[in-house]
């Protein structure tokens, strides 16, 4: 291939003109195991040293429409990536708000881009061919040239627009990168709020022991379905306090000890 100017057709068939050579529009490009020349001059040599006196010839135009970025589409096919995502993501105490913003950036840098891109793309001329491939047949080969300009790159190869499958993984990648990590965090989030829980428990249970030593309300509940009545409205009590339930049977056998310590003290046998 090579990058270079195209030429415009009208000068094409004035070369071919003056090589004697007639040119025919092609509708398909070449074969694949075509051999390529440096040079349409190359070309136009080789068909005067074998008689040829025709070749055939295809132009090829920026589809600039699959470089427009459509930003509600592509919001929501990336929705639909974190949403799946975010939705194998198994905690006890992580929400999936935890990773909202990284969703909410990702979608912020994109739109700058695509819009970006966008204005980019409106100056592109989609009527200027960005291919010419040029080609005769010797000895059942396909010989010929292929001529490209670069309109989506610059000349050091630094990509200026992307086409939207292309672009879609360039932000796909993006959110499921910053998703892994976010990940890793979460899991170390997830087990300091378990051990914090755990901790909070016990301490909420020591709290109620130390109460229950002191209260006089244990000491009027003479009957066990009483004593349950009171542990369940304790239960409730010290459950919102530390903002997670605490066991039934917990609390029950709880009351049951400190009632059993107190009204029948070991001091008494």
């Amino acid at each position: 291939m090579c990058d270079c100017a195209v030429l415009r057709e009208e000068d094409l068939q004035t070369k071919c003109r003056d090589a004697n050579i007639t040119p025919f529009a092609s509708t398909s490009a070449w074969m694949e195991n075509a051999i390529y020349l440096d040079s349409l001059d190359d070309l136009f040599q080789l068909c005067k040293m074998n008689a040829i006196h025709y070749i055939f010839y295809l132009y090829t135009f920026p589809e600039i429409e699959d470089y427009e970025i459509d930003i509600t589409g592509m919001t929501n096919l990336l929705k639909k990536d974190f949403d799946r995502s975010v939705s194998f993501y198994k905690f006890k105490y992580i929400s999936s708000d935890y990773f909202a913003d990284i969703f909410t950036d990702i979608i912020e840098e994109m739109t700058e881009d695509a819009q970006c891109q966008n204005e980019g793309i409106k100056k592109v001329d989609g009527s200027r061919p960005d291919s010419l491939e040029v080609f005769a047949c010797l000895s059942g080969c396909e010989v010929g040239v292929l001529l490209a300009e670069a309109w989506d790159q610059t000349e050091e190869g630094e990509i200026l627009f992307l086409d939207r499958k292309a672009f879609y993984k360039k932000y796909s990648h993006a959110l499921h990168s910053k998703l892994e990590e976010r990940l890793s965090q979460a899991k170390e989030e997830e087990e300091r709020i378990q051990q914090q829980k755990a901790s909070d428990y016990e301490e909420a249970l020591k709290d109620m022991e130390r109460f229950l030593k002191e209260d006089t309300r244990l000491l009027d509940c003479r009957y066990k379905t009483d004593r349950q009545t009171y542990a369940e409205q304790l239960r409730a009590e010290w459950s919102d306090k530390i903002g997670q339930p605490l066991l039934q049977k917990d609390i029950k056998n709880l009351v049951e000890r400190i009632y059993t310590q107190r009204f029948f003290p070991r001091d008494e046998f």
